[in-house]
Protein backbone atom coordinates (compact mmCIF):
# COMPACT_ATOMS: atom_id res chain seq x y z
CA UNK A 1 0.00 0.00 0.00
CA UNK A 2 1.18 3.64 -0.88
CA UNK A 3 1.07 5.97 2.14
CA UNK A 4 -1.26 9.37 1.96
CA UNK A 5 2.67 10.80 2.72
CA UNK A 6 3.80 9.47 -0.78
CA UNK A 7 1.13 10.31 -2.53
CA UNK A 8 0.98 14.43 -1.27
CA UNK A 9 4.44 14.01 -2.29
CA UNK A 10 3.86 12.75 -6.16
CA UNK A 11 1.66 15.38 -6.59
CA UNK A 12 3.57 18.14 -4.97
CA UNK A 13 6.72 17.48 -6.74
CA UNK A 14 4.53 16.72 -10.53
CA UNK A 15 2.40 18.95 -10.68
CA UNK A 16 2.97 20.10 -14.15
CA UNK A 17 3.56 18.64 -17.50
CA UNK A 18 6.43 18.21 -19.10
CA UNK A 19 7.60 20.16 -21.86
CA UNK A 20 7.01 16.86 -24.14
CA UNK A 21 5.56 13.84 -23.74
CA UNK A 22 8.96 12.81 -25.37
CA UNK A 23 10.44 13.31 -21.26
CA UNK A 24 8.33 10.89 -19.69
CA UNK A 25 9.81 7.87 -18.05
CA UNK A 26 8.20 5.09 -20.79
CA UNK A 27 11.03 2.66 -20.04
CA UNK A 28 10.18 2.63 -16.47
CA UNK A 29 6.35 1.33 -17.69
CA UNK A 30 7.91 -1.65 -20.12
CA UNK A 31 9.88 -2.87 -16.81
CA UNK A 32 6.36 -4.09 -15.66
CA UNK A 33 6.11 -7.84 -16.65
CA UNK A 34 3.57 -7.89 -20.06
CA UNK A 35 1.72 -10.64 -17.90
CA UNK A 36 0.55 -8.26 -15.18
CA UNK A 37 -0.84 -4.96 -17.53
CA UNK A 38 -1.07 -5.31 -20.77
CA UNK A 39 0.60 -1.59 -21.66
CA UNK A 40 0.19 -0.27 -25.20
CA UNK A 41 1.75 3.39 -26.03
CA UNK A 42 0.57 5.54 -29.48
CA UNK A 43 1.69 8.54 -30.34
CA UNK A 44 -1.10 9.87 -28.48
CA UNK A 45 -2.27 7.74 -25.64
CA UNK A 46 -1.39 5.00 -23.29
CA UNK A 47 -3.80 2.13 -22.78
CA UNK A 48 -4.07 0.24 -19.73
CA UNK A 49 -5.06 -3.12 -20.91
CA UNK A 50 -5.31 -4.30 -17.15
CA UNK A 51 -8.40 -1.72 -16.81
CA UNK A 52 -11.47 -2.34 -17.09
CA UNK A 53 -12.70 -1.04 -20.58
CA UNK A 54 -15.34 0.95 -19.28
CA UNK A 55 -13.02 2.96 -16.90
CA UNK A 56 -11.64 6.25 -18.02
CA UNK A 57 -8.73 5.19 -16.60
CA UNK A 58 -7.98 2.69 -19.31
CA UNK A 59 -6.47 5.28 -22.29
CA UNK A 60 -4.79 8.33 -20.97
CA UNK A 61 -3.78 11.23 -22.81
CA UNK A 62 -0.21 11.67 -22.97
CA UNK A 63 -0.74 15.60 -22.44
CA UNK A 64 -2.25 14.49 -19.78
CA UNK A 65 0.56 12.72 -17.81
CA UNK A 66 2.65 15.16 -15.49
CA UNK A 67 5.05 12.08 -14.57
CA UNK A 68 5.91 8.12 -14.86
CA UNK A 69 7.49 7.41 -11.76
CA UNK A 70 9.44 4.04 -10.73
CA UNK A 71 8.91 3.41 -7.47
CA UNK A 72 10.34 0.35 -5.19
CA UNK A 73 6.93 -2.38 -6.21
CA UNK A 74 4.73 0.29 -7.68
CA UNK A 75 4.58 2.52 -11.29
CA UNK A 76 3.11 5.81 -10.83
CA UNK A 77 1.18 7.62 -13.32
CA UNK A 78 0.80 11.00 -12.24
CA UNK A 79 -2.14 13.18 -13.62
CA UNK A 80 -3.20 16.83 -12.43
CA UNK A 81 -5.75 15.33 -9.93
CA UNK A 82 -5.08 11.73 -9.75
CA UNK A 83 -2.41 9.20 -9.43
CA UNK A 84 -2.31 5.33 -11.05
CA UNK A 85 -0.40 3.26 -9.07
CA UNK A 86 0.25 -0.21 -10.97
CA UNK A 87 2.23 -3.10 -9.28
CA UNK A 88 5.71 -4.39 -10.49
CA UNK A 89 4.88 -7.66 -8.71
CA UNK A 90 1.22 -8.55 -9.37
CA UNK A 91 -2.22 -7.41 -11.17
CA UNK A 92 -2.94 -4.88 -8.71
CA UNK A 93 -4.04 -1.64 -9.62
CA UNK A 94 -4.37 1.28 -7.01
CA UNK A 95 -5.94 5.06 -8.58
CA UNK A 96 -5.94 7.83 -6.18
CA UNK A 97 -8.20 10.98 -6.90
CA UNK A 98 -7.07 13.83 -5.76
CA UNK A 99 -9.81 15.39 -2.97
CA UNK A 100 -10.16 19.18 -3.97
CA UNK A 101 -10.49 21.29 -0.59
CA UNK A 102 -13.25 23.73 -0.76
CA UNK A 103 -13.52 27.44 -1.88
CA UNK A 104 -13.38 30.13 0.50
CA UNK A 105 -16.89 30.88 -0.82
CA UNK A 106 -18.02 27.32 -0.25
CA UNK A 107 -16.63 27.62 3.43
CA UNK A 108 -18.42 30.11 4.06
CA UNK A 109 -21.84 29.08 2.93
CA UNK A 110 -21.34 25.94 5.04
CA UNK A 111 -20.70 28.41 7.93
CA UNK A 112 -23.67 30.12 7.40
CA UNK A 113 -26.10 26.84 5.80
CA UNK A 114 -26.68 29.16 3.01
Amino acid sequence: MISQKAIQYLYKEYNERPESPDCLDFDALFSIPSEYHCISINEENIEIGSISQASPFRTISLRHINAIVNLEENIAIVLNNSIIFLSKLSKDIFIDIRRQSPSVMEKIKQLFHC
